[in-house]
């Protein structure tokens, strides 16, 4: 029985020592380090605020609009005479179109039904990061109409990283 004991707390003893290995080294980790692959995920903070760090593939801005805003019937130079008269084809004149520009007509003429109700352009020239009325319209409170990209069509609003991956490429467009 004593012998039993002696075993006991020698394996006792031996993962006391294993375990101080394994606490004492997680617990003085260096203040203010991060792994980088956690940080990548966290984005990164730029001079501008914080910028998304994985914004390609997929999550590129342009590819965002593309895909999301730029369909045939919503904001495609086809579609843009029945949603406000916004074209967002991402071409050479892409900027002409958004920045400095405020929305207008009237939603009875198919105009936009922001027109008159905000004062922001679509996107503010010289914003760094990019504001306007193009980055607010995505987000949960939209300063008029509907958040887009609109529901009921695509099944799904932006996420935060592809909110912020948005804003990113438009801030490519407003900086001088």
């Amino acid at each position: 029985m004593q012998r039993a004991r002696h075993r006991i707390r020698g394996w006792l003893g031996l993962a006391g020592a294993i375990g101080a290995l394994i606490l004492v080294p997680t617990l003085s980790g260096c203040p203010g380090t991060l792994d980088p692959d956690v940080a990548k995920l966290a984005g990164t903070t730029g001079a501008g605020g914080t910028m998304a760090s994985d914004c390609t593939g997929a999550n590129d801005g342009a590819t965002i609009v593309t895909t999301t805003c730029a369909t045939q019937y919503c904001h495609s130079a086809q579609g843009a005479s029945g949603v406000g008269g916004l074209d967002l084809t991402i071409d050479s004149g892409i900027a002409s179109r958004l920045v400095g520009v405020m929305s207008s007509g009237s939603p009875a003429t198919n105009g936009s039904v922001c027109a008159g109700a905000t004062t922001e352009p679509y996107l503010e020239a010289s914003s760094s990061p990019a504001k306007g009325l193009l980055i607010d319209k995505c987000t949960t409170s939209p300063p008029c109409g509907a958040r887009m990209p609109y529901y009921p069509l695509n099944g799904k609003y932006l996420t935060d990283m592809q909110l912020q991956c948005l804003q990113q490429w438009a801030t490519t467009l407003t900086s001088p």
